[in-house]
């Protein structure tokens, strides 16, 4: 029996593995095919919005993952509702990044495809809970690598016409595809009654969940901030590859514990 249980504890930490892994290395991947076809200039350029928009999609995300898998494992028999609570919740932030977005001095066309990235980021985001809840990593896995190998076979195809507008929508519809399945995925949960409302309680609830994840993506982060403010595009590119290099070595700890947060937060109210 023992022997039964460490190989499914097994089996959990190396799907969750996988699928915490293949982001950063896909990322990595990415960035690199990106300059091998086109130049470094153009992936520098990509960035120097990327990181901006993974700073809104962190503020909007307002440590929604830590919060529902506590709400989840204390309250089993309302998922649905808590789902669709935090989500209505969270949309106020979206509305507020919508706003100033349609104020920034950028063109119409960034606009709308910073607007489609930022909402599918916030839908698919919304759904690491469920994936980390459920256990579902070798669907969330898959679903990963099927959204991966059309983004790849895409810049493979359009490699002589590389253009931000391009990675933009790229990553926006890949964010979307995944929300996609993984809606269907959890249709039982998220649809589940319609029965969510606005709770103002949340943001104060979940602050401590947002200031650790915010702090810690500054002390990550706050050197390439400060690179694609100072440099140009071309070394903005080369350091964005560099340093994510380096950070991702970092994700190996969060790979073990994930899998069983849901248990941690059953040991007391206290947690």
């Amino acid at each position: 029996m023992l022997n039964r249980k460490l190989r499914q504890r097994l089996v959990l930490v190396i799907a969750n593995s996988a699928n915490t892994l293949l982001v950063p290395v896909v990322n990595i991947a990415v960035s690199l095919l990106v300059i091998r076809l086109a130049s470094a200039e153009l992936w520098g350029a990509f960035v120097s919005i990327l990181i901006w928009i993974n700073l809104a999609n962190h503020i909007i995300h307002w440590g929604s993952k830590e919060y529902l898998l506590r709400e989840f494992s204390r309250r089993p028999g309302s998922i649905g509702e808590a789902w669709q609570s935090n989500l209505l919740s969270r949309a106020g932030l979206y509305a507020l990044f919508v706003l100033a977005v349609l104020l920034f001095p950028i063109p119409p066309l960034h606009k709308l495809l910073v607007i489609l990235w930022g909402g599918g980021a916030m839908l698919f985001q919304s759904c690491e809970s469920l994936v980390l809840y459920r256990r579902k990593f070798s669907a969330a896995l898959l679903l990963e690598m099927s959204t991966i190998l059309l983004m790849v076979g895409i810049i493979l195809l359009r490699q002589d016409d590389l253009s931000i507008e391009l990675l933009m929508l790229l990553f926006a519809s890949a964010y979307l595809l995944k929300f996609a399945g993984l809606a269907y995925l959890f249709r039982r949960d998220i649809f589940a009654g319609l029965a969510g409302t606005f709770q103002p309680a949340f943001f104060r609830i979940a602050l401590p969940f947002f200031l650790l994840g915010f702090t810690g993506m500054l002390q990550s982060r706050t050197d390439l901030y400060c690179v694609a403010y100072f440099l140009d595009h071309e070394k903005v590119g080369q350091y964005q590859v560099f340093i994510n290099m380096l950070i991702y070595i970092q994700v190996f700890a969060s790979m073990i514990l994930q899998p069983f947060l849901k248990n941690i937060y059953r040991l007391g109210s206290g947690v």
